[in-house]
């Protein structure tokens, strides 16, 4: 899926490009009306374009197709499951602030200018002149159309003027000119940055003088006088965005077109030049489908065709501790396959499975003994007891110890995901369908980094996420903490005239800290003071993690002195 920047960057490309063929092919042509439709079009294609792009299909060997999606996504999304910020993250926060900075800027300004008016508005006299609302003010000498009202300053505009004046504003009013200026405006908060948002903001409003010019001199006026009108108003300054100025952009080539003879209607066609523009933008914004070959019969590769798909069932259930509080983040993994969830703020979960076939369930917790239940799908849905996790106690020995740290469980078969329908799922290995194998004995639960499918629920919403579960790590691993322990005990054995053997337990919460230090075995009192002395004295770790959020774990350490 495409980033907010991504969309930004191509919607800018976009608008530059249409507003080239604007420039060259209709700028200067009569065709008003056309050329309105033209400028507002093209503000929404340039949007639209890059959130709704064609696909085209592109087909790979099934064993580089998904690692070639995994790296394309790579490129526009940064990994932040451990909390770490990198370069990429500090950039693209860097690039929203400004963004969002610039665009409230912009949102104020309107904001403020359309106040003003709205002051204006209550401290002047407002009357009616057939279907016209006249706001009669001397706060701005240039008159100008604000919706469906016309403000008029009697103190610079002879009487004489304003008719003129009234059946140029009346042609902005009636043909709703404002509709285009407050859509003009809203892109120019959200593409405050591509001067090409402003260009067509110039535009629209240049192209609507030219509509009220045609309709004022439709009705009769006068060209010479009402040029004469324009001329007076030169020095008049614009009010607000979304307003339309008497004045606006007059020059030599408004001058022109009142006068300028129509052009031949085949010139319309000058339009079509925008169809090798969309084209080509349609090119630059398309994305990638990607799709597997499975080799066909004839020894060549030929698309492979999905499998007669497989019923399932929902298992629902609750994780909590032995204290009976909710395990947020439990990983709850379908045994022999990558097919899991996490359990919720309140411990709960819900999987979708295959039915009518023996499964196990594989619970994974850091810091917690790792749970296997076996069950047996029926034709309908389980809700399993309230599951509890027991807190588990990490041996760490040190080199004089004959006991040693546990290994990391090794992870599930990788390459593999779920594809869930309504009412069927199935197994996706590689990128070749297949129906899910019976569940072979419990696997270990996932380690660091293995991708896990996991299963919405009733939304039927697919995610591909990371599950992480990293246990805590001292400063330099576990040979820096063997040989500081060795060497704090050898220290204190000599100077304290030590001897015996000792049993530690304390737990590294979420910050890293040591707490909870408990003397669990311990051959004499002077040995137990000292273990407490050295357990404390400890760098702080770097936490556990489960699923990125950081958690307790609790350890014991063996001593001897």
């Amino acid at each position: 899926m495409k980033t907010i920047l991504t969309i930004l960057t191509e919607s800018s490309v976009a608008m530059a490009l249409l507003y080239a063929v604007f420039w060259f092919f209709l700028r200067k042509e009569t065709f008003f009306r056309l050329n309105r439709f033209f400028l507002i079009s093209a503000l929404f294609l340039s949007l639209m374009l890059p959130l709704f792009p064609v696909t085209y299909t592109v087909w790979t060997d099934g064993s580089s197709s998904a690692g070639l999606g995994d790296s394309l996504q790579s490129l526009g999304v940064a990994d932040t499951s451990n909390g770490a910020t990198t370069p990429f993250n500090l950039l693209f926060k860097i690039l929203v602030s400004i963004y969002i900075s610039g665009a409230f800027i912009v949102l104020l300004r309107l904001v403020l200018q359309t106040g003003s008016i709205a002051k204006t508005i209550r401290n002047s006299e407002i009357t009616r002149n057939e279907d016209l609302t006249i706001v009669k003010n001397n706060r701005y000498d240039l008159p100008f159309s604000f919706f469906n009202m016309v403000f008029y300053n009697p103190g610079v505009h002879r009487q004489e003027d304003l008719p003129g004046i009234l059946a140029h504003e009346k042609v902005h009013i009636r043909e709703q000119h404002w509709v285009d200026l407050v859509i003009a405006e809203l892109w120019s908060v959200i593409f405050w940055f591509n001067p090409f948002v402003w260009l067509f903001e110039r535009s629209i409003k240049q192209n609507h003088e030219f509509l009220a010019d045609e309709g004022v001199l439709a009705q009769g006026h006068p060209v010479g006088r009402y040029q004469a009108l324009l001329i007076n108003q030169l020095m008049g300054v614009p009010v607000v965005g979304f307003t339309n100025h008497l004045s606006f952009a007059f020059n030599a080539t408004r001058f022109k077109m009142m006068t300028e003879n129509r052009k031949q209607k085949k010139r319309v066609f000058r339009l079509a030049w925008v169809i090798p523009a969309i084209a080509l933008l349609l090119v630059a914004f398309a994305e990638p489908d990607y799709k597997s070959r499975a080799a066909g019969n004839d020894g060549k590769d030929s698309p492979s065709v999905s499998p007669e798909k497989i019923p399932v069932i929902k298992v629902t259930g609750t994780v909590v501790t032995q204290d009976e509080q909710a395990l947020e983040g439990t990983s709850v993994i379908l045994g022999g396959t990558t097919v899991g969830t996490l359990t919720n703020s309140d411990g709960n979960f819900e999987l979708m499975i295959p039915k009518n076939q023996s499964a196990v369930l594989v619970f994974s917790y850091v810091g917690y003994v790792s749970k296997v239940l076996k069950i047996d799908p029926s034709d309908v849905d389980i809700r399993l007891k309230t599951n509890k996790m027991m807190e588990s106690v990490v041996q760490i020995g040190a080199q004089y110890s004959d006991k040693k740290v546990p290994p990391p469980p090794p992870p599930p078969p990788s390459g593999k995901k779920v594809v869930k329908g309504d009412e069927k799922q199935i197994i996706e290995s590689g990128n070749t369908m297949v129906p899910p194998p019976p569940p072979p004995p419990p696997p270990p639960p996932p380690a660091t980094g293995s991708k896990v499918s996991k299963d919405s629920g009733p939304s039927g919403e697919k995610e591909v996420m990371v599950i992480v579960e990293e246990m805590p790590e001292y400063p330099g691993g576990m040979k820096a903490l063997e040989k500081y322990v060795q060497e704090m005990t050898q220290k204190m054995a000599q100077d304290k005239n030590l001897k015996g053997n000792a049993k530690v337990e304390f737990t590294v919460d979420k910050e890293g800290k040591i707490t909870n230090i408990s003397v669990k075995e311990m051959e004499n009192d002077a040995v137990g003071k000292a273990s407490v002395v050295i357990v404390s004295s400890l760098k702080q770790w770097k936490p556990g993690t489960q699923h990125g959020k950081a958690v307790p774990v609790k350890y014991a350490l063996d001593l001897k002195f």
